[in-house]
């Protein structure tokens, strides 16, 4: 299922476009023809469509983008640019999102931390104080 999704958006945001066509594996080519999408923002740079593919696949992609904007000797001046904007222009996610996603993960309600998780001004629930051994 995942690796759908990136075919997707690797289709929607014309990525591979960022591979030279005699280095691009022919399998890629091929279940990119399956996936095929509508491109989207199809005038924007190919720096600016990596950064907002990146985002668009979420936490995990946005915190490789933002790892990827610190080494500049690695990626021209333009790629470094835009995806140093993952660094703090990035639309924060929707709470409830991540509530219901941490509870299916976890299989169970996340309703004690659920206040702090969503800014209520409730009192925060209390942990034991753990205290090293001597």
């Amino acid at each position: 299922m995942r690796l759908w999704t990136l075919l997707k958006t690797t289709s929607a945001y014309r990525l591979e476009e960022l591979i030279p066509t005699a280095r691009r594996p022919k399998v890629l080519t091929m279940l990119l023809a399956l996936a095929r999408q509508k491109a989207v923002h199809a005038n924007a740079s190919d720096a600016e469509r990596l950064r907002l593919a990146l985002e668009s696949l979420g936490p995990v992609f946005i915190k490789f983008g933002q790892l990827l904007s610190t080494r500049r000797d690695l990626l021209p001046d333009d790629f470094a640019d835009q995806l140093a904007r993952l660094q703090d222009q990035v639309p924060p996610i929707d709470p409830d999102i991540a509530i219901r996603v941490i509870e299916a993960y976890l299989g169970r309600a996340l309703s004690i931390f659920s206040r702090a998780l969503t800014g209520s001004r409730s009192p925060p629930h209390r942990l034991p104080r753990c205290t090293a051994p001597n």
